[in-house]
C-alpha cells in the first residue's frame, strides 16, 4: 500500500514538470518541488539538479550546486531569478594566461 503511494505520488510530481515545462512554466526538478511544498528552507541544500529554474521564494538564501567534482556554494540573489542552477556554478576551469617572461621562453642554438 504504501508503495503504491509512493509511486503515485512520483508520478504526480513527474506529470507536474513535464507538463509544467512544455507550457513554458519554469522546470523545477520534484526534488525541489517537494521542499517548496513543505516550505522548508533552502538555505545550505546540497543540489544535484543543474537544470532546475531559479525561484523568487529561494532569495538570500546560501545553496551548494553539484559541478560535477565538487559543490560550489552560492547565494541566491535577485538578479539570479530565472536562471538555472547550472548557471552559477562553473564546471571547468579557466585557463591562465601568462605573457612570456624574457629569458624564460624558447632559445634557439
Amino acid at each position: 500500500m504504501l508503495m503504491c503511494v509512493m509511486q503515485l505520488c512520483f508520478a504526480i510530481d513527474f506529470v507536474i514538470c513535464v507538463l509544467g515545462f512544455a507550457s513554458g512554466v519554469p522546470f523545477i526538478d520534484a526534488c525541489l518541488f517537494r521542499l517548496k511544498q513543505k516550505k522548508e528552507s533552502l538555505s545550505n541544500k546540497k543540489i544535484w539538479t543543474r537544470r532546475s529554474t531559479i525561484l523568487p521564494e529561494y532569495i538570500n538564501n546560501y545553496v551548494r550546486i553539484y559541478n560535477g567534482k565538487t559543490f560550489v556554494r552560492v547565494k541566491i540573489t535577485e538578479g539570479k531569478v530565472g536562471h538555472k542552477f547550472g548557471e552559477f556554478a562553473f564546471t571547468r576551469k579557466g585557463r591562465v594566461k601568462t605573457a612570456l617572461v624574457k629569458g624564460r621562453g624558447k632559445t634557439k642554438k
